[in-house]
């Protein structure tokens, strides 16, 4: 070894070592480092002693610490990779934690000077919601020469950027506009840095991770080499091997903390890390990361504080806004919550600005996020910056040539009408009409989907003299995607007009958009139909209003039947009974017998829930044939709502004529072939079967509760077995070990393992109704016998149902019958088996 350090002094020698693996590989470079550091003073200058120096810089550079608090493990998306003994972020789907970044602390529980294995066992210990802290890798960007990697000596100006644990280099391609097309990515992981000198180039550092894969840059000043290379070097140890001991006494980094909780003096700006990521991906030509970016724009805020929010920040973005529309949309979402990283309610106006170009933009989504954005902005500003700042806004918006933001102007009027003077109302009221006059037919279908809630803040006075000549001529537009609104509008407006303009002018407006030609705004008025029935008068819902219902259950398309159908019992409830009986239910008589399969789904969801409108005798009468025809209809998902409404039935004429009357086809759809109308059928029995009585259901439904046991399902088996939970509690203990558990210990030798697996299910299920004595005596042989099976699922399944019974039995029984079990199974050549008896026997 003596001869090493000689030839190490020769001129332009190098020597390769080979390691045996990476982890050796790691810590030879270390090894090497710390000589180079320990020999600073005696090495030749601009080498050893400059890396000596690059070392110590490295050690010093302020590091930014996020922490994210992660409520359940579904929430953890942060994938780490062992780099010698540090936990190191390589991957992050939504980049709340950039790549590169350190696991730092759980809890708030230092693992830095942890081995790997220790701090794993660590992370895997805690409890949810848990809290993990990251040092985030340095950061730098500036313009730098760098030599091609192509082996031609060709330099050239890149801007440079470390950061994520790696090197980027971007080409300048417009510098009025500072714009930068990316060029490439030089990774970090397992690289080393020195700096050296070429031939007519001084000052170079160069990156390397082995002798052919390389990165060559340049510098102006031996300072700011010396600055770039310490940057690298301490990116290359983190995303390598971790931070330094030095690193992590010089910073204190076992006392975590998060990024808002960091001083300046704790951050420089350059080392500002979020928002200079944020500036960098912003003009990335990746449009995944520009996205992630802009996600994070409410963290950046707030580590940037109000001003520099509302001076750098919002004009930035402003500029930024020629991008792809999914990157637009997060941005007008996000800027809606920026009342409080601005400075609050009298600092919020400048957001306006922003939004306002977004409001403008072609593509719908954005510019409905950019109002709702507006509205939250503005329901948070001061009375005076509203009259000031976002009345100029609506105007510019409502005056402009292109369409888009004359659409965007129509929802916004409600939102600060009530904070402005009594001019500036009637000019908004102004600018609104101009809007419901619009030559485009999409702004007026715009001004009438907001008019119902500019109706609602408007007085009565002026909504009557202005907003209802428009709601008026919106109602007989040409164009039906602006008639379709008509019915909430009438709603709205019939909260405020007075009784004789109600009768004159709304009610007439409803019926004849109830006539409509289109059949999408006949679909309207009957979707609506219940709240129009709630702001007008039990008079006039059971006389003119009643005749207009009729007409759309009766409606030559089944899309309209079905929504009137849907919707027939919200009308019933401001009928009276007899009104119902004499107008709405001969309409059921065709709706029952409906060719079409949704109109007679929605009746059976809506038959039964309108019998408490009607009374026992009215029901019996009128619905409970129709119920009858209904729950034998062809259609499945017909007989599943009948079925699924049989309490609202119950209630009114008893459950006991009802299984008269239904018993037959119940025993019919138990055997129907949608395993989801068995299974409505399964979760109605215990409920028959209390009103019934056990003598009844013993002679009726009791064979046909346990062949469901032996179902093609799975669903209907498990389901299965609640039912005879619940039937044991309504019968009692002896009453299930009569006529249960035989069948259950039957099915236990069936040459059908799913039949033997149904009956350890049941065995577990029953353990909470059942004692102890008939646990003991009954139920542990069929599952210690079962414990033999040669199927591995039936065995798990033992090791879980022993867990439950080693709870409702004496410690004694544990100690001689479900342990020696369960410790068998420990020995089982299937891992699933081993760890269920594991887990089964912590809690014995």
């Amino acid at each position: 070894m003596a001869q090493w350090p000689a030839k190490l002094l020769r001129a332009h020698f190098e020597m390769h070592l080979n390691a045996h693996n990476e982890q050796d590989m790691h810590r030879w470079i270390e090894a090497l480092q710390e000589a180079q550091t320990a020999l600073a003073d005696k090495g030749a200058k601009g080498t050893v002693s400059g890396l000596a120096l690059v070392i110590k810089h490295a050690e010093e550079i302020p590091l930014a610490k996020v922490g994210v608090v992660y409520k359940t493990p579904d929430e953890i998306e942060v994938e780490l990779e062992r780099r010698t003994e540090a936990m190191i972020v390589t991957f992050c789907p939504k980049s709340s934690v950039p790549a590169g970044s350190q696991l730092i602390a759980v809890d708030g529980r230092s693992i830095l000077r942890e081995t790997y294995a220790d701090a794993r066992m660590i992370l895997r210990s805690s409890q949810f919601p848990l809290r993990l802290d990251f040092l985030l890798p340095p950061y730098k960007k500036g313009l730098l020469i760098k030599k091609s990697r192509s082996g031609f000596e060709n330099w050239k100006k890149r801007v440079i950027v470390v950061a994520h644990g790696e090197i980027r280099y971007y080409k300048q391609t417009c510098e009025k506009t500072n714009t930068l097309k990316h060029r490439k990515s030089f990774s970090l992981y397992g690289c080393y840095v020195n700096l050296i000198q070429m031939p007519g180039r001084e000052l170079c550092i160069v990156v390397a991770r082995s002798p052919s894969d390389k990165l060559v840059l340049q510098t102006q000043t031996e300072e700011e080499r010396i600055e770039w290379a310490s940057v690298i070097y301490c990116s290359i140890r983190m995303v390598t091997q971790g931070v330094t001991s030095g690193h992590i006494d010089n910073l204190g980094l076992e006392n975590t903390r998060a990024v808002s909780d960091l001083s300046t003096a704790d951050l420089r700006d350059d080392s500002l890390y979020p928002i200079a990521i944020l500036v960098d991906e912003l003009k990335h030509e990746d449009v995944q990361l520009r996205l992630n970016s802009i996600k994070k724009i409410h963290i950046i805020a707030s580590a940037l504080g109000p001003e520099r929010t509302r001076e750098e920040l919002l004009p930035f973005l402003n500029d930024s806004l020629d991008d792809e529309d999914e990157v637009l949309l997060v941005m007008a979402e996000e800027l809606g919550n920026f009342v409080d990283v601005v400075g609050g309610p009298s600092n919020a106006y400048p957001l306006l600005v922003p939004l306002e170009s977004l409001a403008t933009v072609d593509e719908a989504s954005v510019r409905d996020m950019a109002v709702k954005s507006i509205c939250k902005v503005v329901q948070e500003m001061e009375s005076e910056h509203v009259a000031e700042y976002f009345v100029a806004v609506l105007r510019r918006l409502v005056t402009r040539d292109w369409f888009t933001s004359r659409i965007a102007s129509c929802s916004l009027f409600q939102v600060g009408y009530g904070r402005v003077g009594p001019a500036v109302q009637a000019e908004m009221r102004g600018m609104f009409g101009q809007l419901c006059r619009d030559d485009t037919p999409m702004v007026r279908k715009a001004a009438a989907a907001a008019l119902g809630n500019f109706a609602a803040v408007v007085d009565p006075a002026s909504a009557n003299s202005e907003i209802l000549p428009l709601f008026l001529s919106l109602a007989q537009d040409r164009q039906d995607s602006v008639r379709i609104h008509t019915i909430d509008n009438a709603v709205a407006l019939a909260k405020v007009a007075p009784l004789d303009v109600l009768t004159a002018q709304v009610l007439p407006a409803i019926f004849e958009t109830a006539r409509d030609g289109s059949w999408r705004v006949r679909w309207s008025v009957a979707n609506r139909f219940p709240e129009v029935c709630a702001v007008l008068s039990p008079e006039i819902v059971n006389s003119t209003i009643c005749d207009c219902f009729v007409a759309l259950l009766q409606d030559s398309e089944a899309e309209v039947r079905t929504a009137a159908t849907s919707k027939v019992i919200g009308v019933c409830l401001a009928m009276q009974p007899q009104k119902i009986v004499e107008r709405i239910v001969p309409c059921f008589q065709n709706l029952g017998r409906d060719l079409s399969d949704h109109v007679r789904s929605a009746l059976a969801a809506v038959l039964m829930k309108i019998a408490p409108c009607l009374g026992r005798d009215r029901t019996i009468e009128h619905l409970l044939p129709l119920f009858l025809l209904l729950l034998n209809d062809q259609n499945s998902e017909v007989r599943l709502n009948v079925i699924s409404n049989l309490e609202e039935g119950n209630s009114v004429i008893g459950i006991e004529l009802l299984s008269q009357s239904l018993l037959p086809a119940i025993v019919h759809l138990a055997e129907d072939r949608q395993w989801r109308v068995r299974l409505a059928i399964i979760e109605y029995i215990p409920l028959l079967a209390a009103q019934l009585g056990q003598e009844y259901f013993e002679e009726n439904l009791a064979s046909l509760c346990m062949s469901w046991l032996t179902d093609n399902v799975f669903s209907i088996r498990e389901a299965a077995t609640l039912n005879l939970q619940k039937l044991t509690e309504n019968f009692g203990v002896e009453w299930a070990r009569t006529n249960i558990i035989p069948r259950i210990l039957a099915m236990h030798s069936n040459a059908n393992y799913l039949h033997r697996l149904t009956s350890l299910h049941a065995v577990k299920v029953l353990c909470d109704v059942m004692n102890a004595d008939t646990i003991q005596s009954l139920m542990v042989p069929l599952v210690l016998e079962l414990a033999q099976d040669p199927v591995p699922n039936i065995r798990f399944n033992v090791a879980k149902a022993l867990e439950v019974i080693a709870t409702k039995v004496e410690a004694s029984f544990v100690d001689s019958q479900v342990r020696p079990c369960l410790q068998s199974l420990l020995q089982d050549s299937d891992s699933d088996v081993q760890y269920f008896a594991n887990r089964a026997l912590t809690k014995c």
